[in-house]
């Protein structure tokens, strides 16, 4: 009688063997099929088995021994490398725009490093306080004499002072300065047909230079009724001398005149607007 192992001796063909994807589809096909002649089908799955050997044990040095010198260093043995700071980064400006005398908040990383101060243009402001992701500073109030600064858009960054004289710089961000009105006075005339025209005196803080961009605008009953950037140098005032910045004077001409009455004036220096407008009254005295 034949083993399973040994070769047929009644079959008219030689036996072959095949292997497919054993989908469902496949295996209906041949249990179902009207015409095949395989009496049995199997699924089975053939995978590779990767025989991985044994790695070595890994050991290292003793630390706190020089094995060169043969002797016990203890923790000088010990080094943990840190990389440096990089210096101070700025992401935020709190207030983003601020007048003289506040206090402004710098937010970034690495602000608790020693020797930091904040650069505003061309001014440098001490810091008052400082965390490791926050610091705060003091816009001087002595800038409001215009000397060293005029409002507007300026870079502000944190600077780092480093040994040797030299300096490491954050990142720029923009803060505004802005300027501040106080009073606004009229020098003004009447037209044949009864308006009014004339100057407009300003006093305040940082309001601007010959060389800084002016913008003046007369407000009334919730719209804009003129707008005025045609500086005039403002009359002397008697002795001493005023700190600059501190007046300035634009001319309403003849041919924008207004009508009589009460106004707000906006005031705009290097595109900053001050805080607030003080009302003029635009009559005739």
């Amino acid at each position: 009688m034949p083993t399973a192992t040994s070769p047929s001796t009644t079959a008219p063909t030689s036996s072959r063997l095949t292997f497919e994807d054993a989908t469902t589809e496949l295996l209906s096909k041949l249990m179902q099929g009207a015409e095949e002649h395989y009496r049995c089908s199997a699924a089975f799955q053939v995978r590779p088995v990767m025989i991985a050997p044994g790695t070595p044990p890994e050991y290292a040095l003793l630390v706190g021994v020089d094995y060169q010198n043969n002797v016990v260093i203890g923790e000088d043995g010990v080094r943990i490398p840190v990389l440096p700071s990089l210096g101070p980064a700025i992401t935020r400006v709190s207030p983003p725009r601020f007048e003289t005398g506040a206090t402004v908040t710098v937010e970034g990383s690495d602000l608790h490093l020693s020797g930091l101060s904040v650069r505003l243009g061309p001014v440098e402001l001490p810091v008052t306080t400082q965390r490791p992701d926050r610091l705060a500073f003091e816009v001087a109030p002595a800038l409001a004499n215009g000397s060293t600064i005029s409002a507007g858009e300026h870079p502000l960054s944190v600077v780092q002072a480093l040994p040797g004289g030299r300096r490491r710089s954050s990142n720029l961000l923009g803060a505004g300065l802005m300027p501040r009105v106080t009073v606004a006075a009229r020098r003004t005339s009447l037209t044949g047909g009864g308006l009014v025209f004339g100057f407009i005196d300003l006093d305040g803080e940082l309001l601007g230079t010959a060389r800084d961009d002016l913008f003046v605008a007369l407000y009334a009953d919730g719209r804009t009724v003129r707008m005025l950037d045609r500086q005039v140098a403002p009359p002397a005032p008697p002795p001493p001398p005023v700190p600059p910045q501190t007046r300035a004077s634009v001319e309403l001409p003849e041919a924008q005149a207004v009508p009589p009455g009460p106004y707000r004036v906006i005031v705009r220096v290097n595109g900053q607007q001050a805080r607030n407008s003080p009302p003029i009254l635009m009559t005739v005295p």
